[in-house]
């Protein structure tokens, strides 16, 4: 087995009746993680993997090989801020969402305007626990109005299941924390 195919096959096999013929779930963990985790390049090829594939993200979770810092090269893309670090637009934006509690669209918002829609965190760009470990989920919001016939634009907010609120001004590469 090599690359990603073993990888691929791996996680296929994990999720299908043919793992039951497999003896233990420990006894094929253990053999991913050594056959695979030790060469830089197959956990390259692993990180790759799972952050493009959910079901591989959420199997790599479970079994304890994600080290919820990003990808290599991934730098601090995230910038302690406040309210007042928003453009005047994020900060009206942001005022709607905090008047209706996050619980989608605010009075005024274009139909097409996305609130509330899960985010994934595939690159954990994003913290991917709390401080007791527990997983956060993030919740996206639109800054600006959908324009009908036009592509959502990069300005979002990102909030967390621990109480956190990010914005970013650039699709996602850059956080400003917010609280």
């Amino acid at each position: 087995m090599e690359g990603l195919s073993s990888v691929t096959n791996y996680f296929a096999a994990k999720s299908s009746n043919a793992f039951n013929a497999l003896q233990k779930m420990e006894e094929v963990d253990k053999y991913f993680k050594e056959e695979f985790l030790q060469g830089a390049e197959y956990g390259k090829e692993i990180k790759v993997f799972y952050v493009s594939n959910n079901k591989a993200l959420e199997a790599a979770n479970a079994i304890g090989i994600r080290d919820g810092k990003g990808p290599e090269g991934a730098g601090n893309v995230i910038k302690n801020g406040s309210y007042d670090d928003l453009p005047d637009n994020a900060q009206k934006a942001y005022n709607g969402y905090e008047k209706n509690g996050w619980k989608g669209n605010f009075s005024g918002q274009t139909q097409g305007t996305a609130a509330g829609s899960k985010y994934n965190n595939f690159d954990s760009k994003l913290p991917t626990t709390n401080s007791a470990g527990n997983p956060i989920t993030y919740k996206e919001f639109d800054v600006n109005n959908y324009i009908p016939g036009a592509t959502r634009d990069a300005q979002r907010f990102l909030t967390g299941s621990d109480g956190s609120i990010y914005y970013t001004s650039d699709h996602y590469s850059t956080f400003i924390k917010i609280k």
